[in-house]
């Protein structure tokens, strides 16, 4: 099996992989973007963070370089779901052991636990942490309340409510990004599972990534189906895992649409949408730091996210 980095040009480099379930998460850190005039060539000064179970069957957290050198192995008691921090010092994961986050610096020191054990959700798995672009720390959970953790000083600040957003009252809350102007809340839930009318209209979706409003919690913004939603560092375009072939070209497929039309959402489009024999069965949509590009995991049609070969993609935005 092998890794790739691609762009909108084609796969220009293969990257090793050693066994199925590669990927479960992947993060950019300060990749430089290429010229579109250019011939698209691996970043050099760029890396990925992901989990893989290649080792002792268990995901662990691996760091590499954005060409494929220097994989290393950061954690050995188990690790999900990694995130980097914008500046680079320090990573945040699910540490499976007990289900609580943790963060650990990019050379494997410093692991400590910042987060007792996170919401679980109805499939099984645990809130994975993410970081606020404003860079005040990441979001961590306790029942129902949501308060931003520094990682340095552990230093609480209350952040939302679950009861706050009045429409997803009762139903599954999963945010797993926020704007950079912490107003818009992105989520997956299952309020739309038998067909519900939103503050954008009335869809149904077995999953759906949605947007909520922190100034106006009383709206839902319907995103699209499927799951995944995650803000860039800045700018307007948000990001989700598109799941319907009715939305998207061929179903599990990235899009993208702007944040001023979340009342019309006539800029949703996909990002990348490839067949699922292609590596086309595209999930885990990550922004790097510097804003420029997307990495994301692919298989050839299978969606079990801790069974399934998934390879690490890396595709240039133009924002």
């Amino acid at each position: 099996m092998a890794f790739g980095l691609q762009s909108p040009w084609g796969v220009i480099q293969e990257i090793p992989c050693l066994m199925k379930g590669c990927l479960f998460a992947a993060a950019l850190l300060a990749l430089p973007h290429p010229s579109v005039h250019a011939a698209v060539t691996p970043p050099t000064n760029g890396w990925v963070v992901w989990g893989s179970d290649r080792l002792d069957g268990r995901h662990e957290i691996y760091l590499m370089q954005a060409d494929g050198i220097g994989v290393t192995r950061l954690t050995f008691k188990g690790g999900k779901a990694p995130a980097w921090s914008h500046d680079g010092r320090w990573i945040a994961y699910n540490h499976t052991p007990d289900d609580s986050v943790h963060v650990i610096r990019w050379d494997g020191t410093g692991d400590k636990q910042i987060c007792p054990k996170n919401i679980k959700q109805t499939n099984g798995g645990y809130l994975p942490p993410f970081w606020l672009h404003d860079k005040s720390g990441v979001l961590c959970a306790s029942g129902g309340d949501y308060h931003v953790v520094h990682p340095d000083t552990g230093v609480t600040k209350p952040l939302f409510k679950h009861a706050d957003f009045t429409q997803i009252a009762g139903a599954d809350f999963m945010p797993s990004s926020m704007t950079a102007d912490n107003r818009w809340v992105l989520s997956a839930t299952d309020r739309y599972r038998k067909g519900h009318t939103g503050s954008n209209g009335t869809f149904k979706a077995y999953w759906s990534a949605v947007i909520l409003d922190r100034q106006n919690p009383g709206e839902l913004y319907f995103f699209g189906p499927g799951c995944e939603p995650m803000t860039p560092p800045w700018g307007d375009s948000l990001y989700h895992v598109c799941g319907s072939s009715s939305f998207c070209p061929h179903g599990y497929d990235i899009a993208r649409m702007s944040i001023k039309d979340v009342i019309s959402r006539s800029s949703y489009a996909p990002e990348i949408a490839n067949s699922d024999a292609s590596w086309g069965h595209e999930y885990f949509p990550r922004v790097s730091n510097d804003n420029k590009w997307l990495a994301y995991g692919a298989s050839t049609g299978c969606h079990d996210h801790d069974l399934c070969d998934y390879e690490i993609f890396i595709h240039p935005l133009d924002g």
